[in-house]
């Protein structure tokens, strides 16, 4: 599914798991209104992978930083308590409705790092979209199959990539508006 912006285009790697790709999805958000191009969200179920290993050990001085970095973006952060299946909430991403899709997104990050929804289970997933007038704007049909291949030079989440140029991990607005700065001019 792809967002219509103006130039240029960006595909936004993640995982509903990380907190990073999180703030750096609301950032890219805020950012790309200004912009013109195609922006594809490509979300990837990373449990048990390398790409999110480990994060249940992270500190909680961590976890604070995230939150004060949140807070800078209007968004609550808190540490989940359990990190369940993402492969349901991936699923619609292809199917849902672009229109709505950022709205759709960004929901299912709050329900992970803010509200701590299992977004595994259909009907728990579902009630929480209605609950928070998403559902109801969305065609969400699960006949889309999980991505099973990943761009072989991804190593981290999130990654953005406008063109030949990524940018991995936490994601500030000065380095971003810089990279959509280089890719306008």
């Amino acid at each position: 599914m792809i967002i219509d912006y103006i130039k240029p285009d960006a595909e936004f790697f993640f995982s509903f798991h990380c907190p990073y790709s999180y703030l750096s999805w609301e950032l890219l958000r805020k950012k790309m209104k200004n912009c013109s191009g195609k922006l594809s969200p490509i979300g990837l179920s990373t449990a048990g992978s390398s790409l999110t290993t480990y994060r249940e050990l992270w500190s909680e001085s961590r976890w604070q930083k995230l939150a004060m970095y949140g807070r800078e973006l209007d968004i609550i952060i808190k540490r989940p308590t359990v990190y369940y299946d993402s492969s349901v909430a991936n699923n619609y991403i292809n199917s849902s409705n672009s229109k709505f899709l950022e709205q759709y997104i960004s929901c299912i990050f709050k329900a992970v790092f803010t509200d701590n929804i299992d977004i595994s289970n259909n009907q728990t997933l579902f009630d929480y979209l209605n609950k928070n007038s998403v559902n109801s704007n969305l065609n969400l049909v699960n006949n889309s199959s999980p991505i099973e291949s990943v761009d072989s030079e991804l190593r981290m989440l999130p990654t953005i990539k406008v063109s030949n140029d990524s940018l991995i991990g936490l994601i500030t607005e000065s380095i971003f508006s810089r990279m959509l700065k280089h890719h306008l001019d």
